[in-house]
C-alpha cells in the first residue's frame, strides 16, 4: 500500500469511538496495529474488514477520542427515489446546530449518485460528506435495512417509502423537512 491515512472499519460497523485505537491509521505502518484491533473486537472482527484512505471532509467538531465530526449526511433510497435526508451524526445535533451549506449543490451531487447506484439495490443509503470547498462525496453506500436513522425524520422516511411502493412520485424538497422535537432522541 501506498503511505498515506486510512480508515479502517468492519463491513458494516466501525469503532469510531476508539478512533486511533481502532478506526484511524495515521501511516501505512499503523495500518497493522489498528487492523489488528479491529479484528479482535467482538463485533467486528467476524467482520470483512474495509481499508478506505481517509479523506479529510469539512470538519465540524472533534470528539474527545480525536474523531473528527465531518458534515455529513444520510440518504434513504428506494428504486432510485429519494426518500429521506438527514444530518449523520445525531449525537451532535446539540453541539453543532445547523449548518450552512448550498442545499441545491448537495441535492446534484444526490442525485447523481442515486442515478449511479440505482441498479445495485432496490433499498440503500448513501452517506455524503460535504468538502471544506462545498461540494460533496459519497462516503459509502449501505443496504437500507442494516442502517441507522441518524437524524432522518421516521414519519417523512416511511410514508416516501409507502408512496414509492404504491408507485405515487415524491420530489426531495429544496429544503429539509423540519423535523418533530417529539420524534428526537
Amino acid at each position: 500500500l501506498p503511505e498515506g491515512e486510512w480508515f479502517v472499519k468492519g463491513e458494516t460497523n466501525s469503532l469510531k469511538n476508539l478512533w486511533f485505537e481502532a478506526c484511524f491509521a495515521p501511516t501505512t505502518k499503523d495500518l497493522v496495529r489498528v487492523t489488528g484491533r479491529v479484528l479482535a473486537d467482538n463485533v467486528t472482527g467476524s467482520q470483512e474488514i474495509v481499508i478506505k484512505p481517509f479523506q479529510n471532509f469539512r470538519r465540524l467538531a472533534t470528539g474527545v477520542t480525536g474523531q473528527p465530526i465531518f458534515h455529513e449526511r444520510r440518504v434513504f433510497v428506494l428504486d432510485g427515489t429519494v426518500l429521506s435526508d438527514g444530518f449523520y451524526w445525531s449525537s451532535w445535533v446539540d453541539e453543532i446546530g445547523d449548518v450552512d451549506y448550498d442545499r441545491d449543490v448537495f441535492l446534484g451531487t444526490v442525485n447523481a449518485a442515486v442515478e449511479r447506484v440505482k441498479h445495485l439495490a432496490r433499498f440503500n443509503v448513501i452517506d455524503f460528506a460535504q468538502y471544506e470547498d462545498g461540494n460533496w462525496g459519497v462516503v459509502e453506500i449501505n443496504d437500507g435495512c442494516m442502517s441507522g436513522l441518524s437524524e432522518n425524520n421516521p414519519v417523512v422516511l416511511w410514508k416516501n417509502f409507502s408512496e414509492v411502493l404504491n408507485n405515487q412520485k415524491i420530489i426531495m424538497r429544496s429544503k429539509p423537512v423540519q423535523q418533530n422535537n417529539i420524534l428526537k432522541r
